[in-house]
């Protein structure tokens, strides 16, 4: 069977527009120093010359396999979403990024709820799962809010900002989704 062909999308919510990049958002991404809690890897300082390389790599990406997201509140990019898929066994690792300015106040959660409605059903992914710093605690929350379960925790997995951090895995199947999604906004 042939593999389907994912195209770029919008969608709306409450609050938001969740987008494909484009190159005008380089203000915005510019502006917030990249997204320096998806991206570990992003150089400090983050320079222009930085955030016109990360955006075409945004652009670039195949939707196939690597669907992202602008987050954007008030025609202002404050965040980014996004998920790598593994199309053979129909999983997904999801991942998202906030400017700090939005912190606490539902953004990331209203996004998440969004982009999952919609990964489940382009993707017909049978689970989505995801990865925070265990000291993270509002990432952790929004992953057990969206009704995530928490499947393990990597002991010093990965290196942040110079410290070794225990990574907790969360993971949610679709039916899972379709009986919890309706009550999380409500």
């Amino acid at each position: 069977m042939p593999e389907k062909t994912h195209h770029r999308v919008n969608l709306k919510t409450k609050h938001l527009l969740l987008r494909p990049f484009k190159p005008e958002d380089i203000h915005d991404i510019d502006g917030m120093g990249g997204f320096p809690t998806w991206d570990l890897s992003q150089p400090n300082p983050f320079t222009r010359q930085h955030a016109e390389e990360y955006l075409a790599r945004l652009i670039l990406r195949s939707w196939d396999k690597e669907p992202v997201f602008a987050i954007v509140l008030n025609s202002k990019v404050v965040g980014i979403i996004g998920m790598i898929i593994n199309q053979e066994d129909l999983i997904a690792e999801f991942g998202y990024s906030l400017d700090k300015t939005y912190w606490g106040k539902g953004i990331m959660l209203e996004a998440a709820h969004k982009f999952l409605s919609w990964g489940f059903t382009e993707y017909d992914l049978v689970k989505i799962t995801a990865s925070a710093d265990i000291a993270n605690k509002r990432s952790v929350k929004v992953l057990k809010t969206l009704g995530m379960t928490r499947e393990a925790v990597l002991r010093k997995q990965k290196e942040i900002r110079g410290v070794r951090t225990d990574m907790v895995w969360y993971g949610l199947l679709a039916e899972e989704w379709i009986g919890h999604k309706t009550s999380i906004l409500n």
